[in-house]
């Protein structure tokens, strides 16, 4: 998917730093971590960590992935699995 894409990706990553979050902050997080960890074992931890990022905070998920799709799925989290979209929504955001 971001093949060719590398560069505007890196770009896009450091212009939208602050509305982009890979850090569990909030105790709920980290205990909604643990529940999630064992309810998606075919997840990596850290698509768990955004998978709980995205519940706790209601906040769209970036993934193409089809395990990660069908787990946010199963917790009601809003996917967003291209590039152009996230931009369009970080975008309507900063306005």
């Amino acid at each position: 998917m971001y093949k060719g894409k590398r560069k505007w990706a890196a770009s896009f990553v450091q212009r939208f730093r602050s509305e982009i979050e890979t850090t569990l902050q909030l105790d709920d997080e980290f205990i909604l971590f643990a529940e999630k960890q064992r309810l998606h074992p075919e997840l990596a931890n850290d698509d768990v960590q955004s998978l709980v990022i995205a519940k706790v905070r209601t906040w769209p998920l970036v993934t193409h992935e089809q395990p990660m799709l069908r787990a946010a799925a199963q917790q009601q989290v809003q996917c967003i699995n291209n590039l152009e979209e996230l931009r369009r929504v970080l975008e309507g955001k900063m306005l």
